[in-house]
């Protein structure tokens, strides 16, 4: 997918700065494109200091030649000066000039119907970033209700739901003073006399009415307007190559591309449950099993030790964590929170890989889509309410996103473990120790099959600990 950067503004004229920031976004982003979109009259700027639209668009074209990968459209100041609401309402304003002041409540209708149709334009959007945004389970019951024609029921569940992330906050932020904005701008202020005495308005006032959305922060549209980001890229790209990652970005519902993901991932989690470690040893069969279940279309049964594992890994993680930094209490009833410095009792895992310094293991991505996905999904799954429908298409595209938790996990505790081995042998084999042997000068044949004894037997006593 092409990435391209939007550089919008009045360039008047376009300067130095301007391409300076085009080309720091350039590097900084890794975009395919820089695309300059002139204007045609802000209204928060005054027009009798503007140059005209024509000029400004080609001193635009002058000033990027050269750089093959910048280009410059004119549609908004097309749309602007070819839309019949905008000609229109131009025309009406000068109509007001001319004495005709029952033109203005015609304004005013207008400018209220172009807000009206903008907030239900918005709403439905952000409506459907929520829909996003909720956990499967909320989003299933969601669906179900829009396939029986419950709309209303629908939006009802979505708006109720309060755990929205930071990005749904921002939009409602955005948006809300959008609404107090609309609302302050008042037509009626802009009666024959004033127009008279401020003629150089009307372009401002024809622009205000026809486009209120200029009112709407521009952070709002770059959130909505935003593709949703891959399932588990957090784990994909630490997997494939740049150039399968970015065949994988176009062709996401290809079912080869996920078939090639299967296979992948299946034999990234076999190597790995060979790995002489104890957590994953003990779990090998069940990893087996794992794989047999999903290979038969088996789901549920899948899932139920799929859903286990991963905690068994999530628990087996903290234990190792705890030996390097403080987790839980001498007596593992309690946790630490390592921001707030305090001690909690809990027995949840998400709680463990939020709160404690767990976190600092575990990847920003996998953390949000664990306590925010999986973990509304584990519940009803262990404790025996069925989620996986066979009716879903969707069905074994969801269950291999699992086996990427999974094969994430097995390699994140392997790291740990070999960190926490190599830390005990750094103890054990410290500089001062060897240098303090009684053999470091003139090592005999008996004091060299002594020492390496004791080093042999240092290192399985420092396994056996990790």
């Amino acid at each position: 997918m092409k990435k391209t950067g939007i550089m919008g503004g009045s360039f008047n004229p376009i300067h130095v700065g301007h391409l300076e920031i085009a080309e720091c976004a350039w590097k900084e982003y890794g975009l395919d494109e820089i695309l300059f979109i002139p204007n045609y009259c802000p209204p928060h700027k005054d027009s009798s200091e503007m140059l005209d639209a024509k000029s400004r668009l080609d001193m635009v074209k002058l000033a990027i030649q050269g750089h093959p990968n910048y280009t410059v459209t004119d549609r908004e100041i097309q749309q602007s000066l070819q839309s019949d609401n905008f000609m229109e309402t131009e025309k009406l304003l000068n109509e007001l000039i001319n004495g005709n002041n029952k033109i203005i409540d015609q304004l005013h209708e207008m400018y209220i119907n172009n807000v009206n149709a903008i907030k239900v334009e918005y709403e439905q959007k952000i409506l459907e970033l929520k829909y996003v945004c909720l956990p499967k389970s909320k989003r299933e019951q969601v669906d179900r209700l829009r396939v029986e024609g419950q709309n209303n029921k629908a939006k009802i569940i979505i708006d109720n739901y309060n755990k929205f992330g930071e990005k749904v906050k921002k939009v409602e932020i955005g948006y809300n003073t959008f609404c107090k904005l609309v609302d302050l701008f008042d037509v009626y202020q802009f009666n024959a006399t004033a127009l008279e005495k401020n003629k150089d308005l009307i372009l401002k006032l024809a622009y205000a009415v026809n486009l209120p959305n200029f009112l709407m922060p521009t952070y709002v549209d770059v959130i909505l307007n935003q593709k949703e980001e891959l399932p588990s890229s957090w784990y994909l790209y630490r997997k494939l190559t740049i150039s399968e990652y970015k065949n994988l970005l176009s062709q996401e519902n290809n079912k080869k591309i996920w078939s090639y993901l299967l296979n992948l991932v299946r034999k990234s989690i076999l190597d790995k449950a060979d790995i002489p470690i104890l957590p994953i040893i003990k779990r090998k069969d069940l990893l087996n099993s794992i794989m047999t279940s999903f290979e038969n279309e088996q789901y549920d049964s899948a899932l139920i030790i799929i859903f286990s594992v991963i905690e068994g890994l999530l628990w087996e993680l903290s234990y190792q964590v705890n030996k390097k930094e403080k987790v839980f209490d001498n007596d593992f009833s309690t946790m630490y929170d390592f921001k707030k410095k305090v001690k909690f009792q809990s027995t949840r895992i998400r709680d463990v890989i939020e709160r404690t310094a767990v976190k600092n293991y575990l990847d920003p991505e996998f953390i949000k889509e664990f306590c925010q996905e999986l973990y509304e999904e584990r519940n009803p799954v262990l404790h025996g309410n069925w989620i996986c429908s066979y009716e879903c298409k969707q069905q074994r595209v969801c269950f291999i996103k699992k086996l990427f938790v999974l094969d994430y996990l097995l390699s994140t505790i392997e790291e740990v473990y070999q960190t926490n081995l190599f830390d005990m042998l750094d103890e054990v084999f410290n500089s001062e120790k060897i240098n303090s042997s009684r053999w470091a000068d003139k090592p005999s044949t008996s004091d060299c099959s002594r020492h390496f004894i004791n080093v042999s037997r240092y290192v399985i006593q420092a396994v056996r600990r990790a």
